[in-house]
């Protein structure tokens, strides 16, 4: 009896350490598949140096995931959903025109898009007769549509406030080159000009 308590208590160790080392072992094989997940490049632009993402307003992280899906940008969806999901970005889309580098991995292009980054676009205007050339060329470089500047082109309080009448707002618009976040909204445009 007292032989088969010895050999069980010499055997004991051992079945321990195998058991930390397959844990170990399993944490490890963990880490680098989450590793891969956050910093293996996984954004492939097809030959391009970068592309541009619009995020319309009011998308959600579904939108998002369809729209890089569509273009076909993502080497590894999941793997993109799943760093979205664990830096809550999947709570926090934010609309706008994000310049989307090749190569970049999931976390860059997350972060990315979780605060905003946007990058702007630039629109020149002159030569321009009437204020509906003016509004589809404003709703060919925002998200606003030209339907909804030519309505705060008719809004005559707002007109108003700016100190100027429908006769003269025209004089409002210098031909120049802006820049604006291509989310503006028609609203926020005018007040910005």
């Amino acid at each position: 009896m007292m032989a088969l308590v010895t050999r069980y208590k010499l055997k004991k160790p051992g079945i321990i350490k195998i058991i930390i080392l397959i844990v170990l072992l399993a944490v490890g094989l963990v880490g680098m598949n989450i590793y891969r997940w956050f910093f293996k490049p996984n954004v492939f632009l097809k030959g391009q140096s970068f592309e541009y993402l619009y995020i319309p307003s009011g998308a959600v992280f579904e939108d998002v995931l369809q729209l890089l899906t569509y273009q076909g940008w993502l080497q590894n969806e999941t793997s993109f959903a799943a760093v979205a999901r664990m830096v809550d970005y999947d709570k926090f889309v934010k609309a706008g025109r994000y310049k989307i580098l090749d190569g970049i991995d999931n976390f860059q292009l997350v972060t990315m898009l979780r605060s905003g980054n946007q990058s702007p676009v630039q629109f020149t205007f002159n030569n321009i007769r009437t204020l509906s050339q003016l509004a589809g060329i404003v709703s060919h470089k925002i998200e606003a549509d030209s339907t909804d500047v030519a309505a705060v082109f008719a809004h005559d309080s707002l007109i108003n406030s700016f100190g100027f009448e429908p006769e003269t707002l025209p004089a409002l618009f210098i031909p120049n080159t802006y820049e604006f976040f291509w989310n503006t909204s028609a609203l926020q445009w005018i007040n910005r000009m």
